[in-house]
């Protein structure tokens, strides 16, 4: 985060949540415990079938950091973003309006 220049005000973990990937569970209860309404998120995730499948039944905006390694995105979601790298993040942050 720190090369991104950005920070952690928060770490959730799975425990807290007492579930694990794909479960939507955990990510229900990050976004309770966070207290923040779905436009204030942005879901960023590298796992098209594990963290974009969940993103898309919560109605998140996603980005998705395709690391080239041959995953596929699932063919009925289209995430709002695809990145190559974390480190294009905070351009394409700057950049985009999403309010």
């Amino acid at each position: 985060m720190a090369q991104l220049g950005g920070y952690i005000d928060r770490v959730i973990f799975a425990e807290q949540a007492q579930a694990y990937k794909p479960s939507r569970k955990m990510i229900e209860f990050a976004h309770q415990a966070l207290s923040v309404s779905q436009d204030d998120i942005v879901h960023i995730c590298a796992s098209p079938h594990l963290d974009l499948a969940a993103a898309r039944e919560m109605g998140f905006r996603c980005i998705w950091v395709d690391r080239g390694a041959g995953r596929q995105s699932l063919p009925d979601y289209t995430p709002n973003e695809v990145l190559p790298t974390l480190g294009h993040l905070p351009q394409l942050l700057r950049g985009i309006n999403w309010n």
